[in-house]
């Protein structure tokens, strides 16, 4: 029997490839070649990799997250196991409940950031969302608590609690258009499911409030079933009295308020709009008995002392009211700002004046309250020295953007009613140049504006003006 040589040039040759996992095997007498695979190191060598791959993946993702998002409770079997957004998540829950101590601590810098990070890492929370919508309004940051509630809708759209979060925001800060994109939008298929009647009287709402009482009522007769919803009432009361249908407004009104008797938007509703159906007994009596039913609630109060500053005005039953609300709630800014709001839409000179002095020499900030006697300044047609009190303190407001646009907005105001178009013209283009990468605010004024109308401030927020008459300017 003969052999074959090892060195011989004809002995197949064997080369091996990924650690012997692959060889092929080559016959140069036959001029042939073979692939063979070996099955045990093949899966021997798979598996050391994959090994080595998730290994050095736990590691850089635990240091990616402990240090890199701040995750510090985070451990590496946490990692390794895969529970991150188990973890994330109760991380995020201790973040809102810090975010919420650093807010009432006045902490605001810390809180933002706080919440912030606390929705990115617990997205699914809903308390701990609206706890961040509220410090976001409460700092005057309301896109990102529409933005916020926005994100939250993206992850449970069905959520009762976040549609009636996001809509109520919208409504109340005049973003009715953007609601109404929402609603035929993102809400349009909802129509037809459990929020329907829900989602229909926010689309109401809005409708009433962009587009008008004659399309509100278009809206209401194709959704007759808004009439005998009764958490729609409040709402169609409005449509009813906008479309001069005041007694049944009133009607729905009234037995609204008999089953939401929580609600002070409806009694102040029926309270006012009784008073401007001449029903001035009725409105006082509504007023007189939510003020007894909710003493303590600062809505209740002011809606007394608008009843009884109104037709025909009992001025001692006004004055011991004022006297009462200041004992109770004198203490509380909140509840100040609400009466200077009031004093000043009413024209009440002295009553705008003392609260200014007021907060001037106990709390300090008193720009708001010289705000409302500059409006009750206006009512009274003392233009000149409005103007002169805007003036000084548009020296003090520099850097406050919210506080700025309400000053600019009342110096428009007053220009307008002095004849002043160049002030008009300066006040306008402050509001736009803040304004400019928030197109709905922007909006919101401009509309404003042209339904008082002041042509000359609705072509520097960037709307189509007539063309304005010339008049003459009042006098100061």
């Amino acid at each position: 029997m003969s052999t074959m040589p090892i060195d011989s040039p004809d002995r197949p040759v064997r080369r091996n490839y990924l650690f012997g996992s692959f060889y092929k095997l080559r016959d140069p007498a036959r001029n042939t070649f073979v692939f063979r695979i070996n099955a045990f190191r093949l899966l021997l060598v798979a598996g050391i990799a994959l090994s080595l791959i998730y290994t050095v993946g736990v590691a850089v993702s635990y240091v990616w997250l402990s240090r890199g998002r701040g995750l510090e409770q985070i451990q590496i079997l946490d990692v390794a196991l895969f529970r991150v957004k188990k973890v994330r998540s109760g991380v995020g829950a201790q973040q809102f409940v810090q975010a919420k101590l650093e807010w009432d601590r006045k902490e605001y810098q810390k809180a933002y950031l706080s919440f912030r990070s606390a929705l990115r890492n617990a997205p699914e929370e809903v308390e701990g969302r609206l706890s961040a919508v509220a410090f976001f309004e409460a700092i005057g940051a309301v896109d990102l608590a529409a933005e916020a509630l926005g994100e939250g809708l993206s992850r449970q759209p069905e959520n009762r609690v976040l549609i009636v979060r996001t809509f109520d925001l919208l409504l109340a800060t005049g973003r009715d258009r953007r609601a109404l994109a929402l609603l035929h939008g993102r809400f349009s298929a909802s129509m037809a499911g459990g929020n329907a009647l829900l989602l229909r009287r926010y689309e109401l709402q809005a409708t009433l409030s962009a587009d008008g009482p004659d399309a509100a009522r278009n809206l209401l007769d194709n959704h007759i079933e808004l009439l005998k919803d009764k958490d729609a009432g409040l709402v169609v009361a409005r449509v009813l009295w906008e479309n001069k249908q005041g007694l049944k407004a009133l009607d729905m009104a009234d037995s609204y308020t008999s089953t939401h008797p929580e609600d002070m938007e409806g009694f102040v509703f029926l309270a006012d709009h009784q008073m401007a159906a001449g029903l001035v007994a009725e409105a006082r009596v509504t007023a007189m008995n939510v003020r007894r039913n909710h003493s303590q609630d600062i809505i209740a109060r002011i809606l007394t002392l608008s009843i009884l500053s109104g037709r025909g005005p009992d001025e001692r039953a006004l004055q011991d009211e004022m006297r009462m609300y200041l004992e109770d709630f004198g203490n509380r800014p909140e509840a100040l700002l609400r009466l200077g709001a009031f004093a000043g839409k009413k024209g009440w000179i002295d009553v705008t004046r003392s609260l200014y002095e007021l907060t001037a020499t106990q709390m300090g900030n008193c720009r708001m309250q010289a705000l409302f006697y500059g409006d009750a300044l206006m009512q009274n047609q003392r233009y000149r020295e409005a103007r002169e009190l805007f003036a000084n303190l548009e020296q003090q407001s520099q850097g406050d953007a919210d506080f700025s646009l309400q000053l600019w907005q009342r110096q428009v105001a007053v220009a307008a009613l002095v004849g002043d178009h160049d002030a008009v013209r300066e006040a306008a283009r402050r509001i736009a140049t803040v304004l400019k990468r928030d197109p709905d605010k922007l909006e919101i004024y401009r509309e404003h504006f042209a339904k008082m109308p002041i042509p000359e401030a609705v072509a520097e927020l960037g709307g189509l003006s007539p063309k304005p008459v010339s008049q003459p300017a009042r006098k100061s």
